[in-house]
Order: structure tokens, then C-alpha cells, then sequence
């Protein structure tokens, strides 16, 4: 038996399987070396060499590759499909037929694939996310909303930003997607801005801005940008209160979730990986030195993580992939080490356009999303 499954960041549990399977990510490369490849030679592709191996269950996602290569930034299209499979030696050897055609017919020097055991479960019970849009993002210059964050002084506002190649910019919406005011960074950079998360500190309220994106993974440094939360409702230029900039202690990563718990004074990251295990990182929120370095805490068993918000309360983390997001749980008095060894709670998204953020509301109750493509619509999610 050879399922594909919408790709996304795919986590099973032991807990609550019933089956071993292996979980194969394959990543196909639209652009770049090789043959441009066009959506009816995809489907022509599909048709040949897919579909009579894997005659049900094939969903496709497509997202953006982030590359930085010598002629600067390019955005590479890729497909990638999950595959949900017996490990066997005839399911092995379709996956890699399909990879080695695709490298001949379009010149490409690889087809990435990426596998690790999982325990798996057909359950049917599964309940379809409570969801809504609120509407879409109406600033055109919300190009790609690569974060989120509810504010934190009690007004109805939301803050996003772009992914990489724009300036030291991010933006309020309201809850409706209308536009409430572009605010200039002063006294930052950005390289590649990956999340944004709203706190409270000394009485204050404040947003973090994380310069994290490392798609290459070798960056030297990466640099969190903290503002206090400025006045929304009209354009403004704001001044970088702190700076702080960090390496990884194990080498360069590509991060793309990034959330505050003021409460244990503390930043946390989760890098996004193709390998079986994503890492967890911790950092203070007030390092004494000029560089500090992020520690490894944990690690979770999921690929393809986007986002991550922690709840107003403190004791709900929440994962976001591509496809659905995760939550963790943790006892009074309990540390994240603690709390992300344990095996999470899934919960079912909406489908996004390549969604990369994601937001509690302030009464821990919902979820907020967006997504890096057009429409770019605003949904909200009620937690189970």
C-alpha cells in the first residue's frame, strides 16, 4: 500500500498508531538548473509516471524555495509530494524511478527525498477544523505575510511583515484585513525576515521581528529586531529598541518559527528542516553579552515547521506547517525541555496557499492564519 498525502510538516504518533509506515518526502524543482518546467509538463509527468504507480489518494502541495545564490535572491517553485508507504523494497524502488525520471526528462541534478519511519493511523474520526475568513489582506504591499502577532495593548490589530526581499517594513491589519499603517524600521536590517511575535515586559507592550531565514544555512549571525508596539492606525517610522544577535550553538540554520515567553524571560526557535527531527532552541530575552548563542532543548519529530506561537497564558505552544499545526501542552511549572518531549496534539488547518503564520487570539481560544499567496486571506480557527 502507497499513499501520497498533501505534504506539510506530516507527524504521526505512536501513541495513537496502528501501523509502521515510512514517510517520504519528495521535492521536485519547477525553476532553477535545468528545464523550466511548465504546469502541462507536470501534469504530463504526473499522468506517465505517477498516477500508474499511485492510482489514489495523490495530493500535490507547491511552495517557494528561498535561494541565495551568487546572482542574489531567487524564488524557486517547488512541488512536493508526501508519501505515506509499507517499507518495502517495491515501494522504494517506485519512489526512486519517479525521482531518476524527472532528473532525466528535465535536466535537473536531483529530486530530494527525505524518509524517516512513522507510526500511522486510517482513522476516519478526524474533525474538520472550525474555521472562518475574516476577510483579506488589503495592503497590496503585503506581498507575502511570512508572521503574525495579536497586539498586546488591548486593541483589535494584527502584525505582519513580509518574507525576504523587501525593506526594514512590517504592518498592522485589522481584523478584517484592512489596512492600518506601514511602520519603518529603523536601525535594522533585513535579510530575511521569518516571524513576528507580540509580548508584554516591564509593563510594556513589544514586538520581536526575527531576521532568522537561512535557507543556505550560513549565515554567520542572525539578528531578533525588538520594537516597542507602536500606535496603530496611520504610517510611521519606529526605532529598534534592542538588538540581539545570536548564532546556533551546533552551526547555521534555517529558522522560520519564533516565539517569546516573557514570563521565563526566554526566546524560542524551532528550525525548518528536511530531516526527520527539527530542533528546538532556546535564547534569553536579556543576554548580557553583545552575541549570544541559542541551545538546543528539544527536539520534535516533524519537518517543514513555519510558525509557532506560544498563548497568552503561557502554557500552549503552537507548531505551524504547511498543512496542519501542533499543539503542546505544558504543566504549571513545567519547562518547554520538558514539554516539547512529549508527543503533541494535531490540529486540522484550513487549506492556505503556502501559509507561513499563525497567532493566538488573546483569550487563547483561537487561532489566527494568513497565507504568503494571493487572495491572502485572514482565517480564524477555533481550538478544539
Amino acid at each position: 500500500m502507497l499513499a501520497l498525502l498533501i505534504a506539510g510538516g506530516f507527524y504521526a504518533s505512536a501513541a495513537h498508531g496502528e501501523y509502521s509506515f515510512m514517510r517520504t518526502e519528495l521535492f521536485f524543482r519547477l525553476g532553477g538548473e535545468g528545464a523550466n518546467v511548465s504546469g502541462q509538463e507536470w501534469d504530463d509527468f504526473m499522468a506517465q509516471y505517477v498516477t500508474p504507480r499511485f492510482e489514489q489518494h495523490v495530493q500535490i502541495a507547491e511552495v517557494t524555495e528561498h535561494f541565495l545564490g551568487d546572482k542574489g535572491r531567487e524564488l524557486i517553485p517547488v512541488k512536493v509530494l508526501t508519501c505515506l508507504h509499507d517499507s518495502t523494497p517495491a515501494a522504494d524502488e517506485s519512489i526512486d524511478y519517479i525521482r531518476a525520471s524527472y532528473v532525466r526528462l528535465f535536466r535537473k541534478k536531483q529530486v530530494v527525498r527525505v524518509s524517516v519511519p512513522v507510526a500511522a493511523s486510517f482513522r476516519q474520526d478526524m474533525k474538520e477544523p472550525d474555521w472562518r475568513e475574516l476577510g483579506t489582506l488589503q495592503n497590496a504591499e503585503i506581498r507575502e505575510s511570512s508572521g503574525m502577532a495579536y497586539s498586546t495593548r488591548g486593541h483589535s490589530v494584527l502584525w505582519t511583515h513580509n518574507d525576504s526581499g523587501d525593506t526594514s517594513r512590517f504592518f498592522a491589519v485589522g481584523l478584517a484585513g484592512e489596512d492600518l499603517g506601514t511602520f519603518m524600521l529603523e536601525g535594522a536590517k533585513a535579510v530575511d525576515w521569518e516571524d513576528i511575535a507580540s509580548f508584554t515586559f516591564d509593563g510594556k507592550s513589544w514586538l520581536l521581528l526575527a531576521d532568522v531565514g537561512d535557507n543556505e544555512e550560513r549565515r554567520p549571525d542572525c539578528q531578533l529586531y525588538i520594537v516597542e508596539e507602536p500606535q496603530a492606525g496611520t504610517s510611521a517610522t519606529v526605532s529598534v529598541e534592542r538588538m540581539i544577535s545570536f548564532v546556533y550553538e551546533d552551526g547555521p540554520h534555517n529558522c522560520e518559527a519564533v516565539a517569546v515567553d516573557p514570563e521565563e524571560g526566554r526566546i524560542l526557535l524551532i528550525v525548518k528542516t528536511r530531516d526527520p527531527a527539527s530542533g528546538v532552541y532556546s535564547l534569553p530575552l536579556n543576554p548580557e553579552d553583545e552575541k549570544t548563542t541559542a541551545r538546543r532543548i528539544a527536539d520534535i519529530r516533524m519537518t517543514g515547521v513555519v510558525a509557532m506561537d506560544i498563548s497568552p497564558d503561557g502554557r500552549d505552544a503552537v507548531v505551524l506547517t504547511y498543512g496542519d499545526a501542533f499543539r503542546w501542552r505544558r504543566a504549571e511549572d513545567e519547562g518547554w525541555a520538558s514539554a516539547f518531549g512529549r508527543e503533541p496534539e494535531m490540529l486540522p488547518m484550513p487549506y492556505r496557499k503556502q501559509g507561513e503564520a499563525v497567532c493566538f487570539t488573546p483569550d487563547g481560544k483561537k487561532l489566527l492564519l494568513s497565507s504568503e499567496k494571493k487572495p491572502r486571506p485572514l482565517l480564524e480557527v477555533t481550538l478544539p
